[in-house]
Order: structure tokens, then C-alpha cells, then sequence
């Protein structure tokens, strides 16, 4: 990551002179004007947080009604754009198991089966 910032530091400086300008009031008019969008910039350096638990809260107790193959094991979402599916790691999404790490997964054997 340290290497990717160093090799798109440009990229970086122009994206903060945007926001800078469009922040300010005397510029607020030159907001639209063309530039890299700080938000897509940065998207490639997001975390998936898949699970998180607050350890004050105890043990998750995670119930699973519909015990399908997507719900099990997690599932990949999809965006569309101009007409086409795109997915990326932010849109992974976890299954059961992950939600109830370092707790307790109910899941119904007769459904399960």
C-alpha cells in the first residue's frame, strides 16, 4: 500500500487541491469542475470490515433461519454500471459463521439437511 501511495502521490495532491477549492466559499462554483474525485481515489484503500464485536457486549448468538448456501458460506454482491456487473472486495459479504465468530451459530439440522 505504502508503495502505491508513493507511485500515485499526484494523484493525491491534485485530489486535495479539489477539495480544498471546493471547500472554500470563493471557490464554491469551481466544485464541479473536472479533477480526480477524492472518493473513488481512496475506495482502493478501504477495509471490508466483514465482522466486527464489541467485546463488552459478550458472545454473538447468531440464528440462522435459511440455511442456504449464501447465508452459510457469504456471498458476493454486484453493482451495475452502464449496463455491466461490477463487484469488488468492499462488496463481500459474510456468512453465518463469520457473524458468529467467537460465539454461537444456531442453525436448525432438519433444515440444514
Amino acid at each position: 500500500m505504502g508503495h502505491d501511495i508513493v507511485e500515485n502521490v499526484e494523484a493525491f495532491l491534485a485530489a486535495a487541491q479539489v477539495q480544498a477549492q471546493a471547500q472554500s466559499p470563493l471557490m464554491a462554483h469551481s466544485a464541479g469542475m473536472p479533477g480526480p474525485n477524492p472518493a473513488a481515489l481512496m475506495k482502493r484503500y478501504k477495509v471490508n470490515v466483514m465482522v466486527g464485536h464489541d467485546a463488552a457486549n459478550g458472545a454473538p448468538v447468531e440464528a440462522e433461519d435459511l440455511p442456504t448456501q449464501p447465508h452459510l458460506i457469504g456471498r458476493v454482491e454486484y453493482a451495475q454500471e452502464l449496463g455491466a456487473l461490477v463487484t469488488n472486495f468492499t462488496q463481500i459479504k459474510p456468512g453465518a459463521p463469520h457473524r458468529a465468530n467467537g460465539g454461537f451459530l444456531v442453525v436448525d439440522a432438519h433444515r440444514l439437511l
